[in-house]
């Protein structure tokens, strides 16, 4: 997010929005609604932790709804490479710490081959698979729940296009309404 704030637009710029768009909404959302293992025993860092994380969910979705980034295959292209990079700092980051010894419970994405992941689903994984193949469906399921995201966002603009374009009152819009209104769209 910093990052983003100073730098100019542009490619970096662009992939950058995308992946806080996608990647850091579902990372943030998924920690406010289960927060798992992320509470310690000093508030500090819990408090720091759900402000950081509320700050990821507050900053995607609003990215979404205003529509800086394009709801698109691109779009989530764009913020793969981004996630890739820091998955990569983070593993780099993971076993550097486990050689020096710093920190035993230290695991940047819950990705350290030396500690089990503990998130949900993900913890089964990591128990059943080799490591190489426990973090190619780490990726392939963080890709698809970013895509998840970007798509919500996209089915959600295309029910307000369809609203406005119809003239539809808050009196008119009820669950009944907007399932047919979808279900004729797609005809």
């Amino acid at each position: 997010m910093l990052i983003a704030g100073i730098i100019r637009k542009g490619k970096v710029y662009d992939c950058i929005i995308s992946y806080l768009a996608t990647f850091a909404l579902f990372a943030g959302l998924i920690v406010m609604i289960y927060p798992g293992d992320v509470f310690t025993n000093p508030i500090g860092i819990n408090i720091q932790t759900m402000f950081w994380h509320s700050s990821m969910f507050t900053i995607g979705f609003l990215i979404l709804a205003t529509r800086s980034v394009e709801f698109s295959f691109k779009t989530i292209i764009k913020a793969t490479y981004v996630f890739l990079i820091m998955l990569a700092i983070a593993l780099v980051m993971n076993i550097i710490w486990h050689y020096c010894g710093t920190d035993a419970t230290f695991n940047m994405f819950y990705i350290s081959p030396y500690l089990p992941c503990t998130l949900v689903i993900l913890d089964i994984i990591y128990e059943a698979v080799p490591y190489v193949i426990f973090l190619a469906i780490y990726i392939i399921g963080f890709v698809l729940a970013a895509s998840l995201m970007l798509g919500a966002a996209w089915a959600l603009d295309r029910l307000e296009k369809i609203i406005h374009r119809k003239k539809l009152t808050k009196e008119d819009i009820t669950f009944e309404t907007i399932f047919n209104i979808v279900t004729k769209d797609l005809e």
